[in-house]
């Protein structure tokens, strides 16, 4: 987004991911939110269902969860996202239900 003179903002950030889940680019995804860190901005409840998404997508378990705990801390997790995660589990081969059980568990 840098080098297309994009303002650098929560909303061109989530538009980018947004766009980016439509068309299953799990992968950039990621590399938005990374951008998004280093701005030091924080993604909106949208824009984590699909950061949750994109890890279960790219198979990245400890970022999922990592990121869901995360949002523990800050007070930012609801249902939707707790249903986004857990359904995501099923794409971790033989280690779904243990994920499952340690995401609602919080550990």
């Amino acid at each position: 987004m840098k080098r297309r003179g994009v303002v650098r903002n929560l909303y061109s950030f989530s538009s980018a991911m947004i766009a980016c889940e439509k068309q299953k680019r799990w992968h950039q995804i990621l590399d938005i939110w990374d951008e998004m860190k280093q701005g030091r901005l924080r993604p909106g409840s949208y824009s984590n269902r699909i950061i949750l998404a994109a890890f279960s997508n790219t198979k990245k378990r400890e970022g999922l969860c990592r990121h869901l705990e995360e949002m523990r801390r800050q007070g930012n997790v609801n249902k939707e996202h707790y249903t986004t995660a857990l359904s995501g589990c099923r794409k971790f081969e033989g280690q779904g239900w243990k994920l499952a059980s340690q995401l609602l568990s919080g550990g």
